[in-house]
């Protein structure tokens, strides 16, 4: 595969992620949905800008680095005595765990505000615009070689309505595979 993007622009981990992988209009679109609904009546619903926008997105992808750490503990200072490796220590790096955990909360609400504008019709509704917008950008940076392949995916749910039925529905690419620890959820190939 090629990256399509000069040389400078990504030779660094950092400038590959903002350069590359993080699609400007997924920020943008972010900014502009977090602001609906952060209404700046106290310190904590301030509005946001593009650059804290950049920092949530970017200690999402450093949480997800690490895969055995709790969300709860990334913003830990010291070593644990269990501990294998230094602590996260997230709030170092300027935004503090209440408003990552809110802005965690918000980026599952990237849509219209009013009810009229929602298509009820469309299993995507509530994540297309991300997925839209991140198929969009990978399609412009990403030139697959011959030899890339898809991979699979399994994104496991407990809506509590489904918890009585073995097929679920109402989610995009409902599967129920029994020997899955989480046997509900979306298949992606």
């Amino acid at each position: 595969a090629t990256i399509n993007r000069r040389k400078e622009d990504i030779d660094s981990p950092f400038k590959c992620w903002y350069n590359a992988m993080l699609p400007p209009k997924l920020v943008d679109n972010a900014v502009k949905f977090f602001n609906l609904r952060l209404d700046g009546s106290t310190h904590a619903k301030r509005k946001t800008t593009r650059g804290e926008v950049v920092r949530f997105f970017s200690m999402m992808g450093a949480i997800c680095l690490s895969p055995g750490v709790p969300l709860d503990k990334c913003w830990q200072q010291t070593r644990g005595p269990k501990d294998c490796y230094p602590p996260l220590a997230m709030g170092q790096f300027g935004m503090g765990k209440n408003r990552f955990e809110l802005f965690r909360q918000l980026a599952g609400k990237m849509y219209a505000l009013n009810a009229a504008d929602i298509d009820i019709s469309n299993d995507w509704r509530f994540s297309e615009m991300p997925v839209e917008v991140f198929n969009e950008h990978m399609t412009e940076v990403v030139s697959p070689s011959w030899n890339m392949g898809a991979d699979e995916s399994m994104s496991w749910t407990d809506i509590p309505e489904m918890s009585e039925r073995k097929e679920p529905d109402r989610i995009p690419h409902a599967s129920f595979v029994p020997r899955k620890p989480k046997p509900r959820g979306a298949e992606l190939e």
